[in-house]
């Protein structure tokens, strides 16, 4: 009614709200097995908590993020660490183990408290000798869980022998060597013996010294008491002889030869007659003394050993006669009878004489009998069968009768045949009679012929045959007719009436085809753009392929399983062959090889290690600080990259670190197509150590050595303290006071130093020495550095009491001693040894109260 209308446009903003109050902080825990996670706080009931990186179980440092978003709210992402620490490894051993030994290995009983990695013994777990081993029993560093090492005492003692028996023993001398033996030992067991293998008559003392591997030697005694034996004379207690002119002497023997036998009266008499003899022994070293009475008796003499035996001959139309034996010189004999030609019995008799001789009346027998036929032919007479009569052949040893062949003399057909052949009685000769077996043997194939033959393998069967053979001759082939390749035998039997069974054996060959490999040429790959591929080689038996390969390089630039996929890995050259090793028909084929050349653009670190840090591909700026405990004056750096990828300065380098500072090498990688170069920077900080920079004053003063002269050639500009972790300073000294009160305490301190070109340098956490007098404790080295060769001076504020005391000590930083002198002198003059090596050394100042440490250089 009163206005007009009106149109404006108004945006509205309506923005989202932004979190507040979120806590999602570094959690740092050891690990127990268990699974690990860090949670945000803070958030509403209606927020929405993505994690990303959480549950994690093993040891490790893990970036956590967590994203936050709700309605009405920015999203937010909030990352944290998680750190889980290798836990504890516990060797669980006794630290000393005793052992009895018995000839096994002894091993030393220990466990670890997980399963990460087996316990290592060294020198070695176990021993079977005797003896006292100190064995170190050590688990290495793994995934989880720290190294640890425990020493243990293995004692393996000796055993004691038990039930030995070394008993005195006495014996009558027997000629033979005496011994006393230990009992109870086992087989094991070495005894020597000392004093044993006594012959004689006498005592003896033995030993016996028994060792075994494993036992305690053991040394025994024992009596060996040799008694002399019985001396024994053989003699008949009555000798009769007949008198014949000469001496009849006792016979007597004595069982040793230690002594002679004597006779009393005298050992012998000629004349008839009875005699009473002593014979007797002397005691000798081994034998006791011996007599014995022998009686001699001498009687006339008799004939005797005369013999005049029967005879028995066979009618030879000789005369035939028998004769007295045995007689002695001088004898006659007178015969009645002898001389008898026919066939008959005789009596003979014969009178035999001599003087101071009984005549001796004897009588024998004369028996002669007819001769036997004897019929000479061969008990078996062999003939092989040719289709003609074989008769048996024989003749007989008179002609006063003839032979007779029962049932016949001879015959055709191969076979045996027994036949009689006869002779009968004559006037002058006994009947006689002999079996002849006659054996006509079968005939044998004697031009036979099985020769064996030689062919390829064509997939056809082969046959092999007899030639050579007579008619009417029958064959059977066993193993005949092949196709597969190999060697048999093939068999033929033969067979004839009256001919022996031929079986005849050859070979048959069949020799494996020859086969070969068609293997093309592969062209050259690349690591990036390739993909994995098989090979396509053919044999021409169609036998399936194998594959191999070879390659001049550390590590495989391909790999090729047997069936031929290819895998590729690095750039490099691979030579890959192709195999058919051939099959029961087939010989294998000659293998064919070629080349496959991989390359890469790849000019990434794939890892490094630096120090004992490795880094897993690494940002191109890589930051390594020294371990403050490291008493070494380098770092070495080693990298992985592609194979063949061209790396400058090298692979692996040591970095020198003889002072304090921060180092830098860069790295440069150019592909091994040369298409790709990246480079990277290697950081590496080496912080001081408090002794080489920092002074103290009194209990509450720390100062920094800026002076280049003596603190390792720097100049610094700007400082900052930091007490606990916690910022208290930015001079070059820090107090906690002005007060003699004021102390430096327990407190862990470092400081961060900037020189004249902006780097900023560290030391390493350090405390206040509370022990030393500070108002009289300074060392100075001089001149530092110093050439190698010259005097060294170094020194000291101490009061006289102490420079009594003092004692100076040069040492390497890796603690090896170098050399010591005393001195009561505030100002002291070092000679070094002459070829010492360029670096850096520590010299220790010690007396009764004070003890000072410098480094100095020698260059």
């Amino acid at each position: 009614k009163n206005y007009k209308a009106a149109k404006k446009t108004v945006k509205l903003i309506i923005e989202n709200k932004t979190f507040e109050g979120l806590l999602f902080d570094n959690k740092q825990v050891t690990y127990n097995g268990q699974q690990h996670s860090i949670l945000l706080t803070g958030a509403s009931s209606n927020a929405t908590i993505t994690y990303t990186g959480n549950n994690k179980t093993d040891a490790g440092v893990y970036t956590i993020t967590a994203l936050v978003s709700q309605p009405n709210y920015n999203p937010i992402t909030l990352t944290a660490t998680l750190t889980i620490l290798k836990a504890d490894a516990v060797i669980t051993a006794a630290t000393e183990q005793k052992h009895i030994t018995d000839g096994t290995v002894k091993d030393v009983i220990a466990s670890l408290n997980h399963s990460e990695t087996a316990l290592s013994y060294s020198p070695k777990q176990g021993y079977a000798e005797t003896g006292t081993y100190e064995i170190t029993v050590s688990a290495i560093e793994t995934k989880n869980y720290k190294a640890a090492t425990k020493t243990v005492k293995l004692i393996i003692e000796n055993k004691t022998f038990e039930g030995l028996l070394f008993a005195n023993k006495q014996v009558s001398f027997t000629g033979q060597p005496q011994s006393i033996l230990v009992t109870g030992a086992s087989n094991d067991a070495t005894i020597t013996y000392t004093g044993n293998d006594k012959t004689d008559a006498g005592t003896y003392t033995v030993t016996a010294l028994i060792t075994q591997p494993n036992y305690d030697d053991v040394k025994l005694t024992a009596i060996l008491t040799i008694l002399k034996a019985d001396a024994v004379i053989a003699a008949n207690s009555v000798q009769s002889h007949t008198a014949d002119g000469g001496v009849k002497n006792v016979i007597a023997s004595l069982n040793h030869t230690e002594s002679q036998l004597s006779y009393s009266p005298q050992k012998g008499f000629s004349n008839p007659g009875t005699y009473t003899i002593t014979v007797s022994a002397p005691e000798s070293k081994n034998y006791k003394k011996a007599s014995r009475l022998v009686t001699l008796s001498i009687g006339k003499a008799s004939f005797d050993g005369v013999n005049f035996n029967n005879g028995v001959f066979t009618y030879n139309g000789q005369s035939h006669s028998i004769y007295a034996s045995g007689l002695p010189d001088g004898a006659t004999v007178s015969y009645n009878g002898n001389g008898q030609t026919n066939a008959g019995s005789y009596t003979v008799r014969a009178l035999i004489q001599k003087t101071n001789y009984h005549d001796l009346y004897l009588e024998a027998q004369i028996t002669i009998s007819k001769a036997g036929s004897v019929i000479w032919a061969v008990g078996e007479q062999k003939h092989v069968y040719d289709g003609s009569v074989k008769n048996v052949e024989a003749s007989l040893n008179h002609g006063e009768s003839q032979l007779y062949f029962s049932p016949q003399r001879g015959y055709v057909n191969a076979g045996d045949y027994k036949v009689t052949v006869t002779a009968p009685e004559s006037h002058n000769y006994f009947g006689s009679s002999m079996d002849v077996f006659l054996h006509i043997d079968k005939a044998t194939f004697t031009n036979a012929a099985f020769s064996g033959k030689e062919v390829i393998y064509n997939g056809e069967l082969h046959h092999v045959s007899v030639s050579g053979i007579p008619d009417g001759t029958s064959v059977s082939y066993s193993g005949n007719g092949q196709t597969n390749a190999g060697v048999y035998t093939v068999s033929a039997l033969l067979q004839r009436e009256n001919y022996y069974d031929l079986w005849l054996e050859t070979q048959l060959v069949i020799h494996k085809a020859p086969q070969e490999i068609v293997f093309e040429e592969i062209a050259p790959k690349h690591l990036e753009n390739d993909e994995d591929f098989a090979l396509n080689a053919k044999a021409s038996s169609n036998l399936p392929v194998e594959y191999t390969y070879t390659f001049k390089a550390e590590e495989a630039p391909a790999t090729v399983s047997a069936q031929g996929w290819v895998s590729l890995k690095t750039s490099g050259k691979v030579l890959i062959t192709a195999h058919q090793k051939g099959n029961e028909n087939y010989l294998p084929a000659v293998s064919q090889t070629i080349v496959l050349e991989i390359s890469s653009s790849d000019a990434t670190i794939h890892w490094i290690t630096i120090g004992d840090l490795k880094y897993e591909t690494p940002e191109e700026e890589i930051y390594y600080v020294i371990d403050c405990d490291s008493n070494s004056d380098s770092v070495s750096v080693v990298m992985k990259t592609e194979v063949g990828a061209n790396v400058n300065p090298a692979r692996s380098f040591v970095l020198s670190t003889s002072k304090p500072g921060i180092y830098r090498q860069t790295v440069t990688i150019q592909s091994q197509d040369s298409t790709n170069t990246l480079s990277y920077q290697i950081v590496i900080e080496k912080k001081f150590r408090s002794e080489d920079i920092i002074v103290q004053k009194f209990n509450n003063v720390f100062l920094v050595n800026n002076n280049k002269n003596t603190n390792g050639g720097y100049n610094f500009i700007a400082y900052e303290w930091f007490r606990d972790g916690l910022s208290v300073g930015s001079g070059q000294y820090y107090s906690t006071g002005d007060q003699v009160s004021d102390n430096l305490g327990t407190s862990k301190y470092y400081v961060k130093m900037q020189t004249e070109d902006g780097t900023w340098l560290s030391t390493c956490d350090f405390q206040a020495n509370t022990t030393t007098n500070f108002e009289s404790s300074a060392l100075k080295v001089f001149p530092n550095p110093i050439v190698n060769g010259n005097t060294l001076k170094v020194e000291v504020d101490i009061t006289k009491e102490e420079l009594q005391s003092m004692k100076i000590q040069v040492f390497t930083t890796a603690g090896e001693w170098i050399m010591e002198k005393q001195s009561n002198q505030t100002v002291t003059e070092i000679s070094l040894p002459s070829g010492l090596t360029a670096g850096v050394y520590i010299i220790k100042c010690t007396s009764a109260n004070y003890t000072k440490s410098a480094r100095f250089s020698i260059y």
